[in-house]
This record gives structure tokens, C-alpha cells and sequence, in this order.
């Protein structure tokens, strides 16, 4: 990897261990931190205003490159402050009446359901769902009732690492005439995106998980269709009156955040999306495969090492060597060493009253051995 795109990976932390939160928010790189920084420099230096303005071009450019990520129009991108803002706006803007329905998958976020009780008299359905617990199409199908004019699509849900099978919702929402949503939080920056292919009239993402943007930022697409067939409900000053997608944004807004989100966008297409993937894959098989490795290794030598839960374990002296580990070296002092060579060093037995005989392999056991003929004629002892 090329210096000028490792720039995109490495995080602008210094290295302190580590972090495993990746889905809940990813740790941005040094080009946004520079870029949300930088804006928040100019805002105190020259004014907000005056920073806004010189950032426009900028966040312009933003919106196109979120536009060809998910391959969409630059007036169908909106940048907001957080993933459930975006999906609530599109919610509203469906215009769901009493007496109407819509269809959730059964992984839905406990957090959109709770905003799905504030509308009244809407019906909630569950799509039907296979032994794996990943939506069924087909009974899902049969079991669609009269009056759904919403289906909401939980791409990856954030309970387990299922993912849904979104277009084939897509495909079942277009049949039955009813808008699709997709919740994108947990997808976008790490499976590639085709709104076309989804059959979405609107998507929603965080810009704080697979995006590693800032916190408060998020990036809301609504198709020139559903752009036609609704509107914004209370659109302040800034999106009244709008056509494109950034009715759904507000007239007071983070800015050096989205300029923050435009330039982790402009890292995702940098680095691609299947780089990201299978970066990922990898980070998230490596323990297996060194795991794997270290078994490979002590099969190949019978009798030596073989790795356990408390450390390393010598099958030829019985000794457990965790490296390291204080816990390790507290239990090695702590218990009694076994007979570890042909002449009964070891034992029970304090070390003054050991007969004459070879060293034991262990240094922590006995003494250090002088020279290989000395290791050869330990004997083996049974493990246990």
C-alpha cells in the first residue's frame, strides 16, 4: 500500500492498544481530523460565516462523491446530524396515515422502533423469517396485507452479523407498491452500494461507523421519485421551498463536521469499498488463522509445545511457561515441580537435597542446562 492511501487507513491516534468498538465508531483518519480541525480553526480565526463560505466549494464536492459511493445524483444527497434523524425525516415525509401498515424486518434497531411508536395508528408487520432468522421473501410474501405502504430494511443489523437480503426486499416492496427504506448505518463503507440495485427510494447512514467520519454526522438519500411524491415535513428556512435532497438539511448545521464526513467519503472511494472488505475480513480472521498456526505447530512437534488457556505447555517436562503473564509465573512458583529428568531432579523435594545429576530443561525448574547432549537424555513424561 502506497504511502499517499495509508494515509486513509492509519488513525490519527497514536497506537495505545487495541480497539475493537469499530461498528459502534470508527477511528477516524488524519485527513478528517485535519479537516474538522481545520474548519473549526478558520470559524474562530475569521467567523463562521466567512469559514462556511470558503467551505462551500468543498462540501460541494462532498456531495458528489457521497452521490457516486451509493451511485446516486448529487441533488439526492443530503448531509444531517445522525443516521435516526435521516430515517425519522423520510419517515415523515412518507406521510403515513391511521389505518395504513408498514413492514419491518424482525432485526430492526430497538432505537427505530422506538420512533416508530410516535406514529399513530400506523401498523407494524414483521417480515416472516427463515430457520436462520434472516428475512423470508416468500412467506413474507403471503403474508403482506392490504394497506403496507412502507417497507423498512435493516441492511445489517447491529444485534449480529447477519445481513439482509436487501434487494430481494427491494424487489418484493416494488411489487406490492410500497415505498422502501433501507437503514444503512452498519453497511455503508464496508459493502458496496447501488441504490439502483436496492430498489430504495431512500437510504439512510451514520457518518461515525464504516464511514470513520466525526460523531454527529450522517448521509441521507432520497431518489428524485420519492423527492416528487412527498415533501419535507417543517422544513426550516433553509430547506423550504427545495427540490433536491437537501430540504432534509437545516439552516444551523455542524459544518466542520460535514466537511469531516465529505473527506472520509472521499477516503472510502480513495481506498475502494472491496479493499475495505477484505481488509476487514482479514483484521477479523487473523486471530483464527494464528490460533490455527499454533496448533499446525504442535502437531508437527509431538511432545513439545502445545499452546493452552493458561500459556505455553512443555508435554515433555509438564511445565506450564505463560509468557509474560504474572498470573503465569505466580502459578509456576506456587506449585511443586515434577520429576523432570532421568535423575529425579525436581520432585517435591527441595532443591538441597536433589541427588548429582543433569540440569532440567527449565531454567524457572531446576538448573539451566550447559549444552544440547544435556536435553537429550531427559526423560518424557506422560501430560497431564
Amino acid at each position: 500500500m502506497s504511502d499517499p492511501l495509508n494515509r486513509w487507513i492509519a488513525p490519527a491516534r497514536a497506537e495505545t492498544g487495541v480497539y475493537l468498538a469499530n461498528a459502534a465508531c470508527g477511528l477516524a483518519s488524519a485527513p478528517v481530523l485535519d479537516a474538522v480541525m481545520g474548519h473549526l480553526r478558520h470559524e474562530a480565526e475569521r467567523g463562521a460565516p466567512w469559514a462556511a463560505a470558503a467551505g462551500r466549494d468543498r462540501l460541494d464536492a462532498g456531495y458528489a462523491d457521497a452521490a457516486r459511493l451509493i451511485g446516486a445524483r448529487p441533488d439526492e444527497i443530503a448531509f444531517v446530524e445522525s443516521g435516526n434523524g435521516a430515517l425519522r425525516a423520510l419517515l415523515l415525509s412518507v406521510g403515513l396515515r391511521d389505518g395504513e401498515r408498514m413492514l419491518v424486518d424482525r432485526a430492526c434497531w430497538g432505537g427505530t422502533l422506538a420512533m416508530l411508536r410516535g406514529l399513530d395508528g400506523v401498523s407494524v408487520d414483521v417480515m416472516a423469517t427463515n430457520a436462520e432468522g434472516a428475512p423470508d421473501i416468500t412467506a413474507t410474501r403471503t403474508m403482506v396485507r392490504a394497506g403496507t405502504r412502507l417497507v423498512l430494511t435493516t441492511w445489517c443489523p447491529a444485534v449480529s452479523g447477519a445481513v439482509n437480503p436487501v434487494e430481494a426486499i427491494g424487489s418484493l416492496a416494488a411489487e406490492i407498491g410500497a415505498v422502501h427504506l433501507v437503514d444503512a448505518c452498519q453497511a455503508l463503507g464496508q459493502i458496496p452500494v447501488d441504490v439502483g440495485t436496492l430498489r430504495c427510494d431512500g437510504l439512510v447512514a451514520s457518518g461515525r461507523k464504516w464511514l470513520r467520519g466525526p460523531r454527529g454526522t450522517a448521509l441521507l438519500y432520497a431518489s428524485r421519485r420519492f423527492l416528487a411524491r412527498s415533501r419535507a415535513v417543517m422544513a426550516d428556512q433553509f430547506g423550504a421551498g427545495r427540490e433536491d435532497a437537501r430540504r432534509y438539511e437545516g439552516g444551523e448545521a455542524f459544518v466542520a463536521g460535514r466537511l469531516g464526513l465529505a473527506t472520509a467519503i472521499e477516503g472510502a472511494l480513495a481506498l475502494g469499498v472491496p479493499f475495505i472488505r477484505a481488509r476487514i475480513a482479514d483484521r477479523g480472521h487473523a486471530p483464527a488463522r494464528r490460533a490455527a498456526r499454533a496448533a499446525r505447530r504442535a502437531r508437527a512437534r509431538p511432545g513439545r509445545d502445545a499452546v493452552g488457556d493458561r500459556g505455553v505447555h512443555d508435554r515433555r517436562t509438564g511445565c506450564d511457561r505463560n509468557r509474560g503473564t504474572a498470573g503465569a509465573r505466580r502459578r509456576h512458583r506456587e506449585r511443586p515441580a515434577r520429576a523432570l529428568c532421568a535423575a529425579g531432579h525436581g520432585g517435591a523435594r527441595p532443591a538441597r537435597d536433589r541427588p548429582a545429576g543433569p540440569a532440567c530443561v527449565h531454567d524457572r525448574c531446576g538448573d539451566r542446562p550447559r549444552d544440547r547432549d544435556r536435553r537429550r537424555r531427559i526423560r518424557r513424561l506422560p501430560t497431564t
